[in-house]
């Protein structure tokens, strides 16, 4: 696992990023990562790397590239007026509004140079085999575990098994079985593409709520605005959206029965928290209640593989 090709993604929103002289860009960080052939290594990440994001601060989640849409655009860049250079910081409140970071220059201005250059765009789609892993280790943890820590780039190359192992450390030792198992099946390369992994998602979600109403399975009715279709098995594994092996939970619900967290004790058709969940009472009050939608003889094929999955594995 030393020589396994993985990535740090820096995804960070819009008011928090100094974006080095541009606009930055619009990520959805549990789906897809965008960058352009400005960024150093660019052109280095493929189909079946496996990647963790952060937000400058923490641990966000991690995954594996199912796919890279390539394109082409005009990029704004925003220079120094005075010496020229891009490392500009735009600053929300003080006046004036840039301020160089050239050290040997630090001019303040309110009105930068624009240039429009043309760019490759990049955009890796990794949502399939998404694992939340939100806060699991800090910012200098995750430094430290790239190949440079003292690296300032928005992509890094990453240690992947020092990374999985600092998740054992911290009580998560199968928290990234399901992106390794998914990475096996991958293979390198970047498509031109204008497709999500997740085909069909849409179509998916709306049969549900048509079966079911705005009606989380597992915590019962909710506005319909925070409901996801959530897999009963690993989209990732299997790549079809079953109808029967679908049920509506809510987003953080189906975040935590992705990994196992929550899952259904498939005999009684009972919910399980698991111990690491059972410490937040919101979750624990979930422990034993019965599913606000009535299963039916597929849904229980599909709660038999998943606690087979992550519950029998924990034992």
């Amino acid at each position: 696992m030393d020589d396994v090709r993985a990535w740090l993604f820096m995804a960070v929103d819009g008011d928090d990023r100094q974006f080095g002289g541009n606009d930055g860009y619009a990520d959805e960080p549990d789906v897809f990562y965008s960058w352009d052939s400005r960024v150093p290594r660019a052109k280095d990440v493929v189909v079946g790397d496996r990647v963790a994001l952060w937000d400058k601060h923490r641990l966000i989640g991690a995954s594996v590239v199912e796919e890279i849409q390539e394109g082409e655009g005009p990029k704004t860049i925003y220079r120094c007026k005075v010496c020229g250079q891009a490392s500009i910081k735009w600053r929300k409140v003080k006046r004036p509004f840039f301020r160089c970071g050239n050290q040997r220059c630090l001019a303040e201005f309110d009105d930068p140079q624009t240039e429009t250059v043309p760019v490759v765009t990049y955009r890796a789609i990794y949502d399939a085999a998404w694992v939340p892993l939100p806060s699991a280790l800090s910012a200098k943890e995750l430094r430290d575990l790239c190949r440079d820590p003292g690296s300032q780039h928005a992509i890094r190359p990453l240690r992947w098994q020092a990374f999985e192992e600092s998740l054992a450390s911290k009580g998560r030792p199968l928290a990234l079985d399901d992106v390794d198992r998914r990475a096996g099946t991958l293979s390198g390369g970047h498509r031109i593409a204008a497709t999500r992994v997740r085909r069909g998602q849409g179509a998916f979600r709306k049969s549900l709520l048509r079966t079911y109403g705005p009606v989380c399975a597992i915590t019962g009715d909710c506005p319909e605005e925070v409901l996801e279709a959530g897999h009963l098995y690993s989209y990732a594994e299997v790549g079809v959206h079953h109808e029967h092996g679908g049920l509506l939970l809510r987003r953080d619900i189906h975040r935590l029965f992705d990994r196992g967290a929550l899952a259904i004790e498939p005999e009684t058709c009972t919910i399980s928290v698991a111990p690491d969940l059972a410490r937040y009472p919101m979750y624990a009050a979930l422990e034993g209640g019965e599913l606000a939608v009535p299963p039916n003889d597929r849904h229980l094929r599909w709660f038999r593989q998943h606690w087979s999955q992550h519950r029998a594995r924990r034992a």
